[in-house]
């Protein structure tokens, strides 16, 4: 790869057959599709300078173009399936660009449609993180929020510590827990290429906020985050 390559393609994964919400990445957050709030992020990045989505769904496609993203090809359905990580959606559009194109990037995002507060500034600050770390891959967390003295398991039917230890005040001093919240994962086409997933090898955390971090799973999800944009927006 040439020092200088500073290209960043952005692909936001969108297939059609989501369960929780049905097709929740085309329904209207705050008067928009779900997936243009993604869409929107990258093409106002400075540095991601290639938006494309990655879905098996024409109606998903013609909506993701209307509103300026690429969809060079459609997802194989064969990898739009519940039991499939986005992540093989992924590397089968970089290596369908590099040998349809010759177009290699020097940084590939996942940016998950399912993060509408994730913003232009986010995506910014991470690809920054991301050169200014030899391209070594960067995930996006928040920090975990809640006391980790309070996590528990379940075994035989009784509550267990999940870190068994009586110093809680020490643990709560020097413990301090991110969680990774599903909304800009960046590597290398080499690093994905290899390793086949984003949570390998040295990993550079971009900190956001509980409320940027908003994750789309259910129709709660998509209520609370509708109330959170109006109540920012008004």
């Amino acid at each position: 790869m040439q020092e200088n390559n500073k290209e960043i393609l952005t692909i936001i994964t969108a297939r059609g057959g989501s369960k929780g919400v049905p097709r929740k990445n085309i329904k209207e957050l705050y008067g928009k599709p779900l997936v243009s709030y993604a869409i929107e992020a990258s093409l106002n990045s400075k540095l991601s300078t290639r938006t494309m989505v990655s879905t098996e769904d024409e109606e998903i496609s013609e909506v993701a173009k209307s509103l300026g993203a690429e969809v060079p090809f459609l997802r194989p359905q064969s990898l739009a399936e519940d039991n499939i990580h986005s992540v093989f959606a992924i590397i089968d559009a970089v290596e369908k660009l590099r040998e349809i194109e010759g177009y290699s990037p020097a940084g590939v995002i996942m940016l998950l449609p399912t993060a509408p507060f994730t913003t232009s500034k986010h995506l910014d600050a991470s690809i920054e993180l991301f050169f200014r770390n030899n391209r070594e891959n960067v995930m996006s967390v928040m920090p975990f929020g809640k006391p980790v003295t309070g996590i528990r398991i379940i075994e035989d039917g009784l509550l267990i510590p999940l870190i068994k230890t009586d110093n809680y005040n020490l643990l709560r001093q020097q413990c301090n827990y991110y969680y990774v919240n599903a909304a800009i994962y960046i590597a290398s086409p080499e690093n994905l290429t290899k390793d086949r997933t984003y949570h390998a090898g040295r990993i550079h955390p971009y900190m956001m906020t509980q409320h940027e971090s908003v994750d789309i799973n259910t129709q709660i999800d998509f209520d609370y985050a509708e109330f959170l944009m109006a109540k920012e927006y008004k």
